[in-house]
């Protein structure tokens, strides 16, 4: 009895063992922009101002391979957001073609398929549907000037954005008082030498 019980222990544990060699980590999909040639992106950024000087952190949207999220199995491991979510269920929604990990429990995800890239992205519902997103570096010593375009659409209740410059927008980033800048609610257009020509604030129920 003994020995049948010493064996069955023996399966257990491997069979737990190749449970664990055959669990997958699924990671985000590699950064597109090329940081060091901006030219004519338009790309999602924070602005920050600091002792006289204006900075631009850069991101890009946080994406999954189509194939290696209908793949899912539990065991697998989703690194998103900067946390590690082990996998217990994963299943596509049938009416929405969303797709669920762990649907009703606390560790739920929901991941929404962007038809323009082919890729899944997650999508937190209870946060305003807010979708993660990847630093891809930092500008620093941004100039701004004349030159550059500001148009502020951070009023929700305007129809229409509000023309400004760089120079108004150095302004505004030194008053307390205006609404954040840091809360991923910019999007930037380069020009050559990865200089901003164009930078547009728009509405975040985050400012």
């Amino acid at each position: 009895m003994k020995k049948v019980s010493l064996i069955l222990t023996i399966l257990v544990l491997c069979m737990a063992m190749v449970s664990a060699a055959s669990a997958e980590t699924v990671q985000p999909n590699p950064v597109t922009i090329d940081f060091s040639k901006l030219d004519d992106r338009y790309v999602t950024a924070d602005i920050k101002y600091a002792d006289g000087k204006v900075s631009l952190e850069l991101y890009e949207l946080e994406c999954f391979d189509k194939e290696a999220i209908e793949g899912l199995k539990a065991g697998d491991v989703l690194e998103t957001d900067g946390k590690q979510i082990t996998v217990e269920t994963a299943a596509p929604d049938g009416e929405t073609g969303d797709f669920y990990i762990n649907k009703d429990t606390d560790s739920q995800l929901l991941l929404c398929l962007n038809t323009l890239t082919g890729c899944y992205e997650v999508n937190y519902p209870e946060e305003d549907d807010r979708v993660p997103f990847i630093s891809i570096g930092t500008l620093e010593n941004v100039e701004l000037d004349a030159y550059t375009v500001f148009l502020d659409a951070s009023d929700p209740e305007a129809e229409l954005p509000t023309m400004y410059n760089g120079t108004d927008l150095l302004k505004k980033l030194q008053d307390p008082n205006e609404a954040a800048f840091d809360v991923k609610n910019i999007k930037v257009l380069f020009g050559i030498d990865n200089q901003p020509v164009l930078i547009w604030r728009y509405y975040s129920v985050a400012q």
